[in-house]
């Protein structure tokens, strides 16, 4: 099973949700060490199927180390001409805007 289809959007400060004909809730988001007690149901991941809630749940866990890795890759291809003169621009720009929704600097 794969994760809920994006794009997933930011409500507030507290809920992703996915945007869409088939939008649902993604996750609900506490205050950083805010209870040292979890407790989730698939649907409050947002979905009724248990293993696209665990999907949806791992996607999640890996998005730091998803970020760390493309701010590398984007940091090589910048500093490598031949790089730079053989990667799409656009998937590059795709790379870089990603990066800035991740870091809050893009909507």
């Amino acid at each position: 099973m794969t994760h809920t289809p994006g794009p997933w959007l930011i409500a507030g400060a507290t809920h992703i949700y996915a945007s869409g004909k088939n939008g649902a809730n993604v996750c609900s988001i506490s205050e950083p060490r805010a209870t040292t007690e979890v407790r989730y149901t698939p649907l409050a991941l947002g979905s009724n199927d248990r293993e696209e809630a665990y999907a949806n749940a791992r996607l999640i866990a890996a998005a730091p180390d998803m970020l760390k890795a493309l701010r590398k890759l984007t940091t090589e291809i910048t500093s490598n001409q031949t790089l730079m003169d053989n990667i799409s621009l656009r998937v590059f720009e795709e790379a870089v805007e990603a990066i800035g929704k991740a870091l809050g600097e893009q909507p």
